[in-house]
């Protein structure tokens, strides 16, 4: 018991010391790419416009410091940030010691306790199995999830910093087989932006949805140009059985 201790509490202040690098170097590249992705965003709506007669120059975006204060503060699907790495830490930690007192108590060789926590060898520096595949899996889906929030919150709050262009946005799911049916059924539709209660992607962990600005072609007495998109329900339709 002592000797389990005397591991189990080496590997929880590595554990803590390793994610809170980890959560401040993400959350520094999620500012960066909210930027980017903000700035990306008004250039797109300033051709978008361009019939109108929108100067590019007069397209608002958020300011550096708005950006980071959605980075620190956006729920990733019901929590922020921290509060997920947070929780992978500490089911990191539980997997590890389960596998280390299982691994202790059958008498086994440091190289086999290495191999719950690690995996299986399969060479070239992959590994099959054990505890950090689990938590390696996490953090990516946490990643994918939190690049797919702050994109699109980034080129929402773009969008509605110009409501004298646009009122109102279009969720766009991806087209192919991995898309889940909540993104599928909301393609193609449209939401206004000072609706709280209207839905944004991500819808799960792991989306890759998006949105896009409706232009107010009418409010500009314009004619909208003619959309080709094909929306989820339609490429579905001209798959075949195996894939649907």
């Amino acid at each position: 018991p002592r000797r389990f201790a005397s591991v189990a509490a080496k590997a929880d202040e590595a554990l803590q010391a390793t994610y809170q690098q980890l959560n401040a170097q993400i959350r520094e590249r999620l500012v960066s790419l909210a930027g980017i992705q903000a700035k990306a965003t008004g250039a797109t709506l300033g051709q978008m416009a361009d019939p109108i007669g929108i100067d590019l120059r007069s397209i608002a975006i958020p300011t550096r410091a708005q950006l980071r204060a959605i980075v620190t503060t956006e729920p990733v699907r019901g929590a922020v940030m921290w509060d997920w790495w947070k929780r992978q830490r500490i089911q990191t930690r539980n997997n590890f010691q389960t596998q280390l007192r299982l691994g202790m108590s059958q008498g086994e060789t440091i190289d086999e306790l290495v191999r719950r926590v690690r995996g299986r060898a399969l060479g070239n520096g992959r590994y099959d199995g054990g505890v950090m595949q689990v938590s390696t899996r996490n953090a990516q889906a946490l990643v994918r999830t939190s690049v797919t929030q702050i994109g699109n919150r980034a080129s929402f709050e773009t969008y509605q910093q110009n409501d004298d262009l646009t009122k109102e946005y279009e969720y766009v799911a991806t087209l192919d087989a991995r898309t889940t049916e909540i993104c599928a059924n909301l393609d193609g539709q449209t939401f206004r932006y000072d609706d709280k209660t209207a839905p944004r992607p991500p819808q799960h962990f792991g989306c890759r949805s998006t949105i896009v600005p409706v232009i107010d072609w009418k409010a500009a007495g314009l004619k909208p140009p003619t959309t080709t998109r094909q929306l989820y329900p339609d490429w579905f339709a001209e798959q075949d059985a195996g894939t649907q």
